[in-house]
C-alpha cells in the first residue's frame, strides 16, 4: 500500500514537472507575455462599453497608459503650450497596434511622433494615441467629446473600417452599445489579476497560472467579451453588413466634420489596410460553412465602406489616405499570424507612419496654428 502511494506521488510529481516545462517552454516561444498585469486592460465608462485603463502596464513593460488612459508614455499639459501641435490618432486595434509585442515607441502614432520631431526645430510634436480595441469611427466620435476635445488637438486623423462592418450591421447607432459587448465588471477581473501575480504559487508557477486562468479568466478576453453579432459567427451577419446603409459610419464622420470647424482643428480620414489572402483564409477557417461567395461579399463589403468615406471626404474636402493602397497587400508589413489580415508588423507600422508623415506633412505647414 505504501509502495503504491509512493509510486502514485511520484508520477503526479513527475506529471507536474513535465507540465511545468511544457508550460514554460510555451511561454517563452508562443506568449512571451506570461505574467498579466495587476489591471484589466479595459475598465468602466459611463458613455463607452469600456475605455483603457489609466496608468496600465503591461508585463513585458512594453504597453503603458498614461493617467488619461491614452496609450502614451508622457502626460499632456492642460492647456496645451503655445510651441506644441498635438495630434490624436482614433481607431480600433490597428491603431491601439498591441501586436507583435510593439511597444508604445515602435506602434505607428510613435513612429509618426518620432518623425515628426526629428524634422522640427521649434516646434514639438505630440502623437495621442486614443484608440481602444473593436472601436468604431462612431464610438471614437464619443471618445473625442468625452476624453481628448479639452486637449485642444491640432489635428484628429480618424482610421478605420473593419469594425465598422462587424460591429454596425445594422442601421443603429445603439448597435455597439447594447448588441456587441457583454458586460463585466472590471473590479473583479482586477482582483483575479491581482491574485495570479501575488499569490506564491501561481507566481512561481507557469502550469497553475494558466490553469487559473483558464478557469477564472474564461470569457473576459475582448473577443469574449464581443457577442456572436460580430465577426465571423454568421453568414447572417454578412447579409447584415450587406444590407447596412453604414448610416451610422456615415454619422460619425460626419460628426467629426462638424466638430473640426467648431474645434478648429484639420481632419484627416484613413480607410482600413487589408491582406486579402489571409483574410480569405481567417474567414474560412473560423467558418467551414462559408463558402468562396462568402468571403468575395465580405472584400467587396470592405471596399464598398472605404469607398463611402472617400465620397463623404472628396463631398467636405477632407484629405482621405486610402491604406490599403499604401500598404499593397505586403505580407511583410502585416502581423505573421497567419489568420490576422489588418494589423501590422513592425516594419508594417514603421511603414505606415512614414507614408502618413509624408502625406501629412504640407497640411502641417499651411497650418493656422504654425503662422
Amino acid at each position: 500500500m505504501k509502495k503504491n502511494l509512493l509510486l502514485l506521488l511520484f508520477t503526479l510529481v513527475f506529471l507536474f514537472i513535465l507540465g511545468e516545462v511544457g508550460a514554460r517552454l510555451w511561454a517563452k516561444f508562443k506568449n512571451p507575455v506570461s505574467i498579466v498585469p495587476d489591471k484589466v486592460r479595459y475598465t468602466y465608462y459611463p458613455y463607452l462599453p469600456y475605455v483603457p485603463t489609466p496608468n496600465y502596464r503591461d508585463a513585458t513593460k512594453s504597453i503603458y497608459h498614461n493617467s488619461r488612459g491614452f496609450r502614451n508614455s508622457y502626460e499632456f499639459i492642460n492647456p496645451k503650450p503655445a510651441n506644441v501641435y498635438r495630434i490624436v490618432c482614433l481607431g480600433g486595434s490597428t491603431t491601439y497596434s498591441d501586436y507583435d509585442n510593439a511597444s508604445n515607441q515602435e506602434i505607428w502614432t510613435g513612429r509618426l511622433e518620432y518623425y515628426l520631431n526629428k524634422s522640427s526645430s521649434f516646434i514639438k510634436f505630440e502623437v495621442i494615441n486614443a484608440s481602444a480595441h473593436n472601436y468604431t469611427a462612431y464610438l471614437n466620435l464619443i471618445d473625442y467629446l468625452t476624453r481628448v476635445r479639452d486637449l485642444q488637438v491640432n489635428m484628429v486623423i480618424l482610421y478605420q473600417g473593419v469594425n465598422d462592418l462587424y460591429f454596425n450591421g445594422f442601421d443603429n447607432v445603439n448597435f455597439a452599445h447594447s448588441n456587441a459587448f457583454v458586460s463585466f465588471n472590471p473590479d473583479h477581473v482586477n482582483k483575479i489579476y491581482s491574485r495570479m501575480n501575488h499569490n506564491f504559487f501561481l507566481k512561481h508557477s507557469e502550469l497553475l497560472k494558466r490553469m487559473y486562468a483558464m478557469i477564472f479568466l474564461h470569457g473576459l478576453t475582448l473577443n469574449e467579451m464581443a457577442t456572436k453579432n460580430v465577426h465571423y459567427f454568421s453568414a447572417n451577419n454578412i447579409n447584415n453588413i450587406k444590407n447596412d446603409s453604414l448610416i451610422t459610419f456615415s454619422k460619425a464622420i460626419e460628426g467629426f466634420i462638424g466638430l473640426s470647424h467648431v474645434d478648429n482643428f484639420q481632419l484627416v480620414l484613413l480607410s482600413q489596410a487589408y491582406q486579402y489572402d489571409k483574410l480569405e483564409k481567417a474567414v474560412l477557417k473560423y467558418n467551414p460553412s462559408f463558402t468562396k461567395q462568402t468571403t468575395e461579399d465580405l472584400i467587396n463589403e470592405t471596399k464598398r465602406i472605404r469607398d463611402k468615406m472617400e465620397i463623404i471626404a472628396k463631398k467636405n474636402k477632407i484629405p482621405f489616405l486610402d491604406m490599403n493602397e499604401i500598404l499593397k497587400q505586403n505580407q511583410e508589413l502585416f502581423y505573421k499570424n497567419p489568420l490576422d489580415e489588418i494589423h501590422f508588423s513592425k516594419k508594417g507600422e514603421d511603414y505606415f507612419a512614414l507614408d502618413l508623415y509624408d502625406f501629412i506633412k504640407p497640411l502641417i505647414r499651411s497650418s493656422k496654428d504654425l503662422n
